[in-house]
């Protein structure tokens, strides 16, 4: 019989989109928010909780811009608009309208 606790009680995110770009980073969009890691190493490089899933994000080539679109079991943006965000710093991240479809 186990009757230790479990080390982590809080479940991992699950991926819903992974996008790859040319420049070494890979972008994963979650049922949470979105991860951007390095490719060569799997390194996390950001993570941003947004407590609503993204269907789809993409690292802007080499850049700090993230493009994001809503969708998933329960969407934190509306599907039909295309909103990015500038990731230097997390705590002073802007999220921005960029197209209505």
């Amino acid at each position: 019989m186990n009757t230790r606790q479990p080390f982590v009680t809080a479940p991992e995110p699950e991926a819903l989109g992974i996008e790859f770009n040319l420049h070494g980073k890979f972008t994963v969009a979650t049922d949470k928010g979105y991860r951007v890691h390095d490719t060569a190493n799997g390194k996390l490089l950001n993570e941003r909780d947004f407590g609503g899933s993204v269907s789809f994000a993409t690292n802007l080539d080499d850049s700090n811009i993230v493009g994001l679109i809503g969708g998933g079991p329960y969407p934190k943006f509306s599907p039909n608009k295309v909103w990015h965000q500038h990731f230097l710093s997390t705590s002073k991240a802007k999220i921005s309208l960029v197209h209505s479809l």
